[in-house]
């Protein structure tokens, strides 16, 4: 969240985290709560907790600002911020749907100084918000006109393709982009990255609503130039409104000086800030990628050109978390499997947890800086056997704050 902006601007995850508790009657016997007043009492005793926590989320102390990165190219608004570190280049992309501070949370979780420290020169992405040309930009746009030039000024600074790691909805862009010119990075990995999207929660009921969430893009492009941040953080938050109403009510028990507390403040701020989309990147996101499933049927097209994965013959590796209820493994193994030379590291970890969970730096950060930093079979075409490294036991799922 910016420095000095009022937390109560935003009404509508709160608003939804008060519907946890009533919508909790769903599905029970009696759930007229006229007929069940001791049912009603607990609920509302619910909602009074809920509302304790939402102030005291309210109230904590804006975060400490994080220093300003250099900017070593820029684009439009993306801009390719300098972490430092010595060693070979990584350009991490991060969502186009969030802000790319996730990736750089706060001192006890910044996946971007662990890279840099790990001996890697780190480079981050960020695509900033769409405002005169981004606007007129879809994926295609993204791919050509950001991202590939990003990763190209990253090899005239490091004289040679540097490595890429895409986050999120940034994994299948760096596919495509890839797919366009496989030169453009040595190595690749997509961290929590869908790709066969039937597997994604909550696709039917988009399916069922896609006619009145087209008619929402659509009017919002033309309201606000954009689809706004909010309106795409109302979408998630509707999934599952109980469990944001519970993360509210155990925040209030926290001790708001604790490291618990402020992680969570800091992820509810990043994940309430959100990052409006260009209205080609959401109509395209929406349709081709969630409705039509374009990507695993290998039918995605940027452009002329048809998406092929197998075009690109480097190391990869594919990560996911076995909780991640975004872009669980099964939307993610698919892209594997279309690589022609895919590894696959699955953790035990949630969609934001495998960047900023407590384990995530022996879970996923270690792997991948071993990873980036491997110069073995670079120069070879020939494929590698694929291998799935997980964690034993089956967790119970996890749900996000935000994808």
């Amino acid at each position: 969240m910016p420095p000095g902006r009022d937390r109560r601007g935003w009404p509508i995850p709160i608003a939804l985290a008060l519907l946890g508790p009533f919508l909790a009657l769903r599905g029970e016997p009696r759930a007229d709560p006229l007929q069940a007043p001791e049912r009603l009492k607990a609920l509302l005793d619910e909602a009074a907790a809920v509302l304790a926590g939402i102030e005291a989320y309210q109230r904590h102390p804006l975060p400490p600002r994080r220093l300003e990165r250099p900017a070593l190219w820029s684009a439009g608004g993306a801009r390719l911020l300098d972490y430092g570190g010595e060693g070979p280049i990584l350009v991490v992309a991060p969502s186009l749907v969030n802000r790319a501070t996730v990736l750089d949370l706060m001192d006890e979780r910044s996946f971007m100084a662990g890279m840099a420290r790990s001996g890697l020169r780190a480079l981050l992405l960020d695509w900033g918000e769409p405002s005169g040309e981004d606007l007129r930009l879809g994926l295609e746009g993204y791919a050509r006109e950001r991202l590939a030039p990003a990763l190209r000024a990253a090899a005239e600074i490091g004289g040679e393709a540097p490595a890429l790691m895409g986050y999120c909805m940034a994994g299948p862009l760096c596919v495509g982009a890839l797919s366009l010119d496989p030169g453009l990075a040595r190595r690749f990995a997509a961290v929590a990255a869908p790709w066969d999207f039937r597997h994604m929660p909550g696709l039917e009921g988009l399916r069922r609503k896609a006619p009145e969430i087209s008619a929402g893009l659509e009017a919002s492009a033309a309201i606000f130039g954009a689809a706004p941040g909010e309106a795409l953080q109302t979408l998630f938050a509707l999934r599952d409104p109980w469990t944001a109403a519970r993360k509210f009510r155990d925040f209030a028990a926290l001790d708001p000086f604790s490291f618990e507390a402020r992680l969570f403040v800091a992820l509810e701020d990043w994940a309430n800030d959100g990052v409006p989309l260009a209205p080609k990147v959401a109509r395209e996101a929406f349709h081709d990628w969630f409705l039509k499933g374009e990507p695993h049927r290998g039918l995605w097209r940027l452009g002329d050109h048809l998406v092929a994965p197998r075009r690109y013959d480097r190391p990869v590796l594919v990560a996911s978390g076995v909780r991640d209820v975004v872009a669980p493994p099964a939307a993610t193994r698919p892209l594997a499997e279309a690589l022609p030379r895919a590894e696959i590291l699955e953790a035990n970890a949630g969609h934001v947890g495998l960047i900023v969970g407590g384990g995530a730096s022996e879970k996923l950060w270690r792997p991948l800086a071993a990873f980036f930093a491997d110069r073995t079979g670079e120069a070879r075409a020939v494929p590698r056997r694929k291998r799935r490294s997980r964690e034993k036991g089956a967790p119970a799922p996890e749900t996000p704050l935000r994808p």
